[in-house]
């Protein structure tokens, strides 16, 4: 009987964006969430259950799995948007469960969504304050006392503060306090941090900063038209990236080509240096310690569709990223690019947390494109242990029909033009192997292929076993059983778009890659990095050759290189 365990986690392995780039990438697992073009989420134990919860939209999705979603509210939709543009966890009125501040462009509201304490219903959502058009509520501690307060970046209204009103035990009583920090327009972005090294939090707007007061909400803040940064991402970060002392600003162009950081020089001098200009749409940023080696992280990425298609890039591909800022030089690794739809940016509020509990912080990135959650394993594999199955030279180890298979400049060559076969025929390891990661590269011009493992060999060059499927058609990625099971009932139990987004992580008429592991009763595989099967199997075999497929049928050709395998202690 089989067990599954996974269906398509996807696993994405960073890469670097230029190969002179030298830092330990990181390894995330994929999960998309779900469908919906909501383009806000947070992460808070909604049930008190001590696991954390996914916000999303209208709806809540119930931690560790997020499988389990439960609807909140109905939301305002207006010209291909849902009016909610930033969600944040804060117990409003101090029942001990988490409630949700939000805020939207269109309904021009600040509201709080009261949580219902665990009873199946739909939230009640309360009004804050009618303030004009949000491009997306901040959250800040303004007065350094503990507890954040609301911020909304009105780009054509004032910079107001709502703090909740909390009782003597610090419990919130639902009632905000407003306060006025300037009547002027803010423009397009919103930062906060301490511009000039006295210990307090200073608003920075696109076209300057106000310098914090002793006392934030009562005495006046100083203005500073320091620089204009146009319209800037939401938020404009803060934070000390040469290590001088100063601390600078990170500033993303919301609605064009560009990422910055502006370098604090002396006496209001700014200098602006380029991280990257040929993407557009930086809206939403984070700073955490993603690689966890004590100095953050920028995060970031495309907020697609961010003016409904209109803004340069818009149609470009999406793409969520992380910047190391070790010694003032940003360096980028991503997470995910591709289509719409098949990857991810990063919408315009994402959230960084540990939901998975594994000491890593991950990343909850939403957006039109969906809802997907990066699960930070920590950093890449080495490959450490790995030996060479095939030498590049000759086929010394393995055995196969000799007319279908040769080596040509390195790389392994099958091919049964001008040669009929009445069987599938392999090339296979003389030795067997048994608990394993198997790393290997195949490039499929036609037909069907595959790489056996933990296989039997036969007479007349044909194994029986696992195979990772190699196709032009609908099965790559799927573990098939050769000459056994044949399609497996794992692969039948996925749903048609699963079994198309596990053949969609394959390229077509170019070189993939597979990792396999197997232990024990586990199969696991990976293809371009895409966890295509991960499954617990009792009755498959434990230990065999590794092979290399030619299938019967019109001519054809595949070709295999980069053959690596590190055998694993067996399982207890």
């Amino acid at each position: 009987m089989l067990h599954r365990l996974t269906v398509l986690s996807l696993v994405t392995l960073c890469f670097f964006c230029t190969a002179a780039q030298c830092v330990e990438p990181l390894v995330f697992e994929k999960q998309k969430v779900n469908d919906f073009s909501y383009e806000a989420a947070c992460a808070a134990d909604l049930n008190n259950d001590g696991k954390l919860d996914i916000v999303c939209g209208e709806y809540w999705y119930e931690g560790p799995s997020f499988k389990s979603k439960h609807k909140m509210c109905e939301l305002m939709t207006e010209k291909g948007y849902y009016d909610d543009f930033g969600v944040y966890p804060m117990d409003v009125d101090g029942d001990g469960y988490m409630d949700i501040v939000s805020g939207g462009w269109f309904g021009e509201t600040l509201t709080w969504r009261e949580n219902p304490q665990g009873r199946p219903v739909e939230w009640q959502v309360h009004k804050i304050a009618h303030v004009g058009h949000i491009e997306r509520p901040c959250f800040w501690d303004v007065d350094a006392d503990g507890h954040v307060e609301v911020i909304p970046n009105l780009p054509k209204g004032p910079l107001l503060v709502f703090q909740l009103v909390r009782d003597a035990a610090g419990k919130g009583t639902a009632v905000f306090k407003r306060y006025e920090i300037s009547p002027e327009f803010q423009g397009h972005g919103l930062g906060f941090g301490d511009i000039n090294g006295d210990g307090r939090n200073d608003f920075i707007l696109a076209k300057g900063w106000f310098e914090a007061p002793a006392k934030p909400f009562e005495q006046a803040w100083a203005w500073h038209p320091d620089f204009s940064l146009g319209q800037a991402s939401v938020p404009i970060l803060v934070h000390d990236i040469n290590g001088d002392g100063k601390n600078d600003l990170i500033v993303g162009m919301a609605h064009n080509y560009g990422l910055a950081w502006w370098e604090q020089g002396v006496g209001g001098a700014w200098t602006k240096h380029d991280i990257e200009t040929a993407k557009s749409q930086y809206h939403e940023m984070r700073l955490a310690d993603l690689d966890k080696d004590g100095q953050l992280d920028l995060i970031t990425g495309k907020r697609y569709y961010a003016h409904g298609g209109k803004d340069p890039g818009a149609d470009e591909p999406v793409g969520l990223y992380y910047y190391t800022l070790r010694q003032g030089r940003p360096k980028c690794v991503t997470i995910d690019y591709g289509p719409a739809g098949q990857a991810s940016g990063a919408g315009i509020y994402m959230w960084i947390a540990d939901v998975d509990e594994n000491g890593w912080d991950d990343i909850i990135a939403p957006g039109k494109e969906g809802l997907y959650l990066f699960k930070n394993q920590g950093p890449a594999k080495s490959d450490k242990g790995f030996v060479l199955l095939f030498n590049g030279k000759d086929l010394a180890g393995w055995k196969g029909d000799p007319r279908l298979w040769k080596v040509e400049k390195g790389v392994i060559v099958g091919s049964t033009e001008g040669t009929v076969i009445e069987q599938n025929s392999f090339l296979s390891t003389k030795k067997s192997y048994g608990d394993f990661i198997l790393r290997i590269k195949v490039k499929l011009r036609n037909h069907n292929s595959g790489v056996q493992f933990r296989s039997e060999q036969k007479p007349d060059y044909v194994v029986i076993g696992y195979q990772a499927d190699v196709a032009e058609q609908k099965y790559f990625g799927m573990l098939y059983e050769e000459k056994k099971r044949g399609k497996m009932d794992y692969w039948n139990a996925l749903s048609a778009d699963e079994q198309k987004a596990i053949h969609g992580a394959s390229k077509q008429g170019d070189w993939n890659e597979y990792e396999i592991m197997c232990r024990a009763d586990r199969v696991k595989m990976v293809l371009n990095g895409y966890v295509t099967c991960d499954i617990t199997d009792p009755e498959g075999a434990k230990r065999g050759v590794i092979a290399l497929q030619l299938h019967r049928g019109d001519p054809m050709q595949v070709r295999f290189k980069d053959i690596y395998i590190k055998e694993l202690k067996p399982a207890n």
